[in-house]
């Protein structure tokens, strides 16, 4: 093995091994950016359904306080409407564990 006129050994060259040392070499950029891109879709996937989960909540619990006196069926409706929005979010939560 030559060596510089400083003494120390020149740089492997990528996917050869030099001793107990392997170079490997480095991911493409589009690679990079498809995997930057795919956690910035799972965060934004959890804050919406963080987001659908509070609504669905609010809506449901405000069609259960006026059930009691409705005659049209539109605060059951409503109590529906947000178990369905509940359903979306925990629905977006398995989509964001499945993303990142």
């Amino acid at each position: 093995m030559t060596t510089s006129p400083t003494g120390t050994p020149p740089p492997a060259d990528p996917g050869v091994s030099s001793g107990n040392r392997t170079a490997t070499p480095s991911r493409p950029g589009m690679v990079k950016t498809a995997a930057v891109l795919a956690f910035i879709w799972g965060g934004l996937t959890i804050v919406s359904s963080l987001i659908s989960m509070t609504a669905g909540s609010l809506v449901a619990g405000a069609g259960s306080a006026c059930a009691k006196n409705d005659q049209s069926g539109l605060c059951a409706f409503a109590a529906d409407s947000g178990s369905m929005l509940i359903v979306i979010g925990i629905a977006l939560i398995v989509a964001a564990a499945l993303v990142i």
